[in-house]
């Protein structure tokens, strides 16, 4: 039980990390990871638009990722969809918008991934505790 509070409480903050493109960049910050104004791949006038329905879908989704994995009924079957749909949209928003800060949550998108595709049975047993 321990492990899904704790594992459920991770994934609701990688999340939340996507809120940050929410927030104006503060004042001291040389480079704030969390911009919307350039990209290499979203065109000028959508950028903004486009990165923060993302982001605040991202946030969502995770927050149900959270939810099953805290035990809420009948939310079992939407474990692996939802972590295969967040940890991809979550990678291509680090894409588009792209800073090397952004390392540690490309990694943990990542990780994500492959844990939900290629070992969905420890989600399975982590559920189940």
């Amino acid at each position: 039980m321990l492990a899904r509070l704790v594992i459920g409480g991770l994934l609701l903050a990688h999340g939340a990390v996507h809120l940050l493109y929410l927030t104006p960049a503060p004042k001291d910050a040389a480079a704030w990871p969390f911009s919307l104004g350039e990209s290499w791949v979203v065109p000028g006038s959508a950028r903004r638009g486009v990165g923060l329905t993302a982001a605040v879908a991202i946030a969502v989704v995770y927050l149900l990722v959270a939810l099953t994995i805290w035990g809420v009924p009948g939310m079992e079957k939407w474990l692996r969809p939802l972590l295969i749909a967040g940890s991809i949209a979550s990678l291509t928003l680090f894409a588009a918008y792209w800073h090397p800060w952004l390392s540690i949550g490309t990694a943990i998108a990542a990780g994500l991934l492959v844990v939900t595709v290629v070992r969905y049975e420890w989600w399975q047993r982590l559920i189940e505790s």
